[in-house]
């Protein structure tokens, strides 16, 4: 199309058109194309904060998966530690017996005489204080014969045995007829329970038979009068 041969009116048409024409794509780009391109970043933006949160939340998960999980392995450990090291309640005597006497036998070491008993409760008077307490120490009173090197033997055996079995008082005598031999009294001490470490059973509940209606079977339901 040649310009120059248009006339006035062509010209004044052409020219609207030309300004219509860009009045429509800027009304275009203002009204459809921007919001289009604000919502996708504004989707994208959202996108990576909700990637961020997910990250965040699967973090927070593995690590609670993880404390539960070291959670239930000391408390399984803890189980095994007071079931092997500490006298079950109420037999610590017969308890302290049967491993004193196991590892005396394994060393070679002659016991004479054995007894023991548990500490009285003697902290605290507030009753919230011993209520928190968990354990007293029981003592067993061993009488051995036996030399200083079956002794310290006697001694690093029970400490493998038991790690928390502590030796607090020892005493020597010597005997004539064996100056190798002697009379050892030894107190060894354990923590003991104070009390059950189990919870007290629920008492069961009473098994109450429950009466036929009057003039029907049992099961049936009475009617109301």
């Amino acid at each position: 199309m040649n310009w120059a041969e248009l006339t006035k009116e062509q010209k004044q048409m052409a020219v609207l058109a030309g300004v219509i024409g860009i009045t429509v794509l800027v009304a275009l780009y203002l009204f459809v194309l921007k919001p289009v391109l604000a919502n996708a970043d504004t989707a994208r933006e959202q996108l990576v904060r909700l990637r961020a949160d997910i990250a965040k939340a699967d973090s927070a998960l593995k690590k609670e998966h993880r404390f539960v999980w070291e959670t239930a392995e000391l408390k399984d450990r803890i189980d095994h530690a007071t079931r092997k090291y500490i006298p079950p309640y109420g037999n610590s005597l017969a308890w302290a017996t049967e491993r004193l006497y196991a590892v005396a036998r394994a060393v070679g070491v002659n016991i004479e005489s054995l007894s023991g008993n548990s500490a009285v409760w003697g902290g605290s008077s507030d009753p919230a204080q011993k209520g928190r307490r968990a354990f007293v120490s029981f003592s067993a009173q061993v009488a051995l014969q036996c030399s200083y090197a079956e002794l310290q033997g006697f001694l690093q055996a029970l400490e493998q045995d038991n790690p928390l079995a502590c030796a607090t008082g020892v005493t020597l005598e010597g005997r004539e007829q064996d100056p190798v031999k002697h009379h050892v009294n030894l107190a060894v001490e354990w923590p003991s329970w104070l009390r059950s470490p189990l919870p007290p059973a629920a008492p069961a509940a009473p098994n109450k038979a429950v009466p036929a209606p009057s003039g029907g079977k049992p099961g049936d339901r009475r009617k109301a009068a």
